[in-house]
C-alpha cells in the first residue's frame, strides 16, 4: 500500500506550515510490547508501546523526525515520513497476558501516540481497548489534544484501580514562544484544555504536564513557574522535567534551526549544554523547577 500525503493545519490534530506534510503508511513490526530492563524513574514505566514510527508534529528538535528513525528512506523529501505498526493490535492481544498489576506500560517513548495520523488510523486508541482489559496500569505521553477522544477508555482503567496518568508535554505556557518552538503542534491553550477536560471529567485518571525539553534561555529560569502554575489551574497535579539533549543528526538540524530561530549566541548555549543532562546548570534547572512546583503548590 502506498503512503497518501496528508495536508495538515497548525494548533490542532495537524500541521501545514514550511511546505512540510506526513505520509502515513502500514508496516508489520516484529514486536510492540516492550520490557523495559528496569522501572523507570521518570515516567514510572516498566514496559513502552510505541505505536507510531516517526511523528507528524515535526519538531525540529526531536530525533523522531530523522530519517533514522525509519528502516528505508522517505519517497517524498518533503514529507514527514511516518510509519504504523498495522500488526501491532494483534501482537499486543497474544503478549497481554504476561503484564501484571505493578507494571505500568509508556505510550509516548518513541513518537506522539496522538499525532495527526492517529486521527484517521486509530492505533492507539485499539491499543488502549486492549490495555483496557489487562491488569497492568497505563501512562500516556502526548501533547496532541486528541487524547480526550479516549477518555473513556482511560477512564475505565482508572475505575479498575489501576494507576492511569496522562502527561501533557508542554515545554511553554507562552503562547509566542511556542509558534518558535514547535510551529506545527496543538497550541499550550488547546494542550491544558484536554489536560483539563480529563482531570474535570474523569477524576481517576491522574493528570500532570511534561516540561522536556527544558530550552536554556528560552523556557527555563522564572517562565518554569508559569508552566507549573498553568498546569495545577487546569487540574494537574504534577510536573515532569527533563533537559534538552541532542545527538546524531537531531543535533546539527536542531543547531542550525535554533540559530535562524533564536539567533546565535542561543544556538551556541544549546551546543555547550545539550550533550550532557549532568552539568552544574540543569542542576540549577532541577532546583528552579522543585522550588516552582513547591511555590505553585504541585507535585
Amino acid at each position: 500500500m502506498n503512503p497518501s500525503p496528508l495536508p495538515l493545519s497548525p494548533g490542532g490534530r495537524g500541521i501545514k506550515g514550511e511546505g512540510r506534510r506526513f505520509s502515513a503508511e502500514p508496516v508489520r513490526v516484529p514486536s510492540i510490547l516492550r520490557r523495559l530492563p528496569r522501572r523507570d524513574p521518570w515516567s514510572l514505566a516498566t514496559h513502552t508501546i510505541t505505536p507510531y514510527r516517526g511523528c507528524g508534529f515535526a519538531c525540529q528538535y526531536c530525533y523522531a523526525l530523522d530519517e533514522t528513525a525509519l528502516p528505508t528512506k522517505p519517497r517524498d523529501q518533503g514529507a514527514v515520513r511516518v510509519q504504523f505498526g498495522s500488526n501491532g493490535p494483534f501482537l499486543l492481544s497474544r503478549s497481554i497476558g504476561s503484564l501484571r498489576p505493578s507494571d505500568l506500560v509508556l505510550l509516548g517513548a518513541g513518537s506522539d501516540p496522538y499525532q495527526p495520523a492517529e486521527e484517521e488510523h486509530l492505533v492507539t486508541r485499539r491499543i488502549l481497548e486492549l490495555l483496557a482489559g489487562a491488569a497492568c496500569g497505563v501512562h500516556v505521553l502526548t501533547r496532541g489534544p486528541l487524547v480526550t477522544r479516549d477518555a473513556e477508555i482511560l477512564a475505565s482503567i482508572a475505575e479498575a484501580g489501576r494507576l492511569c496518568l496522562v502527561t501533557i508535554s508542554l515545554p511553554t505556557a507562552d503562547a509566542a514562544v511556542a509558534r518558535k518552538l514547535e510551529p506545527l503542534n496543538p497550541t499550550p491553550k488547546a494542550r491544558l484544555a484536554a489536560l483539563a477536560e480529563l482531570t474535570g471529567t474523569h477524576p481517576g485518571i491522574r493528570g500532570g504536564v511534561a516540561v522536556r525539553p527544558i530550552f536554556p534561555d528560552v523556557t527555563d529560569g522564572a517562565r518554569l513557574e508559569d508552566v507549573a502554575d498553568a498546569a495545577k489551574a487546569h487540574g494537574g497535579t504534577y510536573v515532569l522535567g527533563g533537559p534538552l539533549v541532542l545527538s546524531g543528526p537531531a543535533r546539527v538540524r536542531a543547531l542550525a534551526w535554533a540559530k535562524r530561530t533564536f539567533g546565535e549566541s542561543v544556538a551556541t548555549r544549546w551546543a555547550a549544554l545539550a550533550p550532557t543532562a549532568s552539568s552544574g546548570y540543569w542542576a540549577g534547572v532541577r532546583d528552579d523547577l522543585a522550588q516552582a512546583c513547591q511555590k505553585v503548590g504541585i507535585g
